[in-house]
């Protein structure tokens, strides 16, 4: 007896015992997909694209980091070969050499004593010397008040002076001057100046030229009618200073603080030697016509003034 096979139709000629009835027939068939509608696939769509897109965009900032990080590279060698090579060529060659050094504005202090002490080297480095040390070392010379470095690119240095004006003059072995601060400055032509006369300067010390230059610098300041008129002078510790004037008429004496600081004001440190010139002034003016040729006016007690 021959049967068949699920699926296949009986032979012809024979028929099949079994009744005739609906199977479960297996096929080798892939199940069904749920079907999709319009908005679904565009979704998908979308999303597929938003994958894509942020893919790219990964891509493409990673690459722009590297080119950035490239280009950076790059410049940084190329300022760095730069820079070594412009360092070498500075320190081997005459590249802002110091070649010359100018001194503007002395007349009384020598342009060598400023060299010295200034203590600049030709073929030093223009931009390696600091001007602020080699001002502050010059202002220490005597009779130098103000002074200005300059660096002149490519290979020069500029020295502006500003000498202190002598009040007085004495001599010590040559000719000084007498500077405000009590400094003797050095080169004073005798024939050509007109400044008052020390007696024994050569043998003052560094208190008492203090005390005379700052109140020699106050009478020029706040008494010029009188400090021109001032001859001669000679400093007698410790009763003061003798003040011959040039009429001849008139020999003063004032009493002066010898201690007076260095460099002191004339109006805080000779206070006192001042206001007995503003005393002699006022005498002047008042008695002129009773006070004969050749008298002495004594100042030295303050409020007084003794006529002998």
């Amino acid at each position: 007896m021959m049967r068949a096979r699920p699926g296949t139709p009986a032979p012809k000629g024979r028929v099949s015992r079994a009744p005739r009835k609906e199977a479960n027939v297996l096929r080798n068939v892939p199940p069904t997909s749920v079907r999709k509608g319009v908005n679904g696939q565009k979704s998908e769509q979308a999303s597929r694209a938003r994958v894509r897109a942020k893919r790219s965009g990964t891509i493409r900032r990673a690459f722009s980091v590297f080119r950035v990080a490239t280009a950076a590279l790059l410049v940084t060698a190329a300022l760095t070969g730069a820079g070594w090579a412009g360092w070498h060529a500075y320190q081997t060659h005459d590249l802002l050499a110091l070649r010359e050094i100018d001194v503007v504005g002395n007349n009384l202090v020598a342009k060598s004593a400023i060299l010295e002490k200034a203590g600049l080297e030709l073929g030093s480095k223009l931009p390696m010397i600091r001007t602020g040390l080699v001002e502050s070392a010059l202002r220490d010379l005597p009779g130098v008040g103000e002074v200005e470095v300059k660096r002149m690119y490519p290979s020069r240095i500029e020295i502006r002076i500003r000498e202190s004006e002598p009040v007085a003059m004495g001599f010590a072995r040559g000719w000084y001057g007498l500077a405000p601060d009590g400094a003797r400055i050095a080169g004073l032509d005798w024939g050509r100046s007109d400044l008052p006369v020390v007696d024994g300067f050569n043998a003052l010390d560094s208190n008492a030229r203090a005390a005379l230059g700052a109140f020699l610098d106050g009478a020029r300041k706040d008494y010029p009618s009188l400090y021109a008129n001032f001859s001669q002078l000679a400093f007698h510790a410790p009763d003061g200073v003798e003040i011959i004037l040039r009429d001849r008429r008139l020999k003063v004496l004032i009493a002066l603080d010898r201690f007076a600081p260095a460099g002191k004001s004339a109006t805080q440190g000779s206070n006192k030697s001042l206001i007995s010139l503003e005393f002699l002034q006022a005498l002047q003016q008042q008695q002129a016509a009773s006070l004969e040729p050749g008298r002495t006016v004594d100042l030295r007690v303050e409020g007084f003034a003794y006529v002998h």
